[in-house]
């Protein structure tokens, strides 16, 4: 059921060889004061390996709303 409060998950995915970058957004639009620009954007990507464990998190310099991987190699 939607609520104003439940949080937004992932926003875009990509992949390597080696990982699975996942851009999180953690936010919902209580939060936001229903800013569904700040909502649907973040600034945090976590970073899996196969197995599904959490191996980092990238704290990019300003906030996307999409992003690819090449080489590992993060682009936005």
């Amino acid at each position: 059921v939607f609520s104003k409060e439940n949080e937004n998950g992932y926003l875009a995915v990509d992949c390597s060889d080696d990982y699975i970058y996942a851009l999180y957004s953690g936010k919902s639009l209580a939060a936001t004061n229903n800013n569904l620009m700040e909502i649907y954007h973040s600034n945090k990507v976590h970073v899996f390996d196969w197995d599904g464990h959490l191996v980092r998190e990238i704290t990019l310099d300003h906030p996307v709303n999409t992003f690819c991987i090449q080489d590992d190699s993060l682009f936005y």
